[in-house]
């Protein structure tokens, strides 16, 4: 049986190293540069479909068995993203807080 992106047997997951963010960067550059040369009507633009995540890879979904099994080597390990729309996309958590106190106090009122 063959499966739409390779056999289990490969492995879909890469390490994200200090590269792996150098090649996102290189990316977002130049679609930044490509949408800077097309000059398109306003009204071409709404009727383009805009790229968007893949829903079998939100948050807290299982992971779609034809990507593979993690590897023992990569867990807790960073991982490059599975889903393309993000090849050009640089994601931060600006508002994380952690460690503010309220961390193991219950609320009593």
């Amino acid at each position: 049986m063959e499966f739409p992106l390779g056999s289990l047997e490969t492995t879909n997951f890469r390490r994200f190293t200090p590269e792996s963010l150098a090649e996102i960067e290189k990316r977002i550059a130049a679609h930044q540069a490509e949408k800077k040369v097309k000059d398109k009507p306003r009204e071409k633009k709404d009727q383009e479909e805009k790229p968007r995540p893949q829903l079998d890879l939100k948050a807290c979904n299982q992971l779609p068995k034809f990507y593979g099994e993690l590897p023992a080597e990569l867990v807790g390990e960073p991982l490059e993203d599975l889903d393309p729309f993000y090849s050009t996309h640089r994601v931060e958590d600006r508002d994380l807080e952690v460690g503010r106190g309220d961390v193991g106090k219950e609320n009593k009122k």
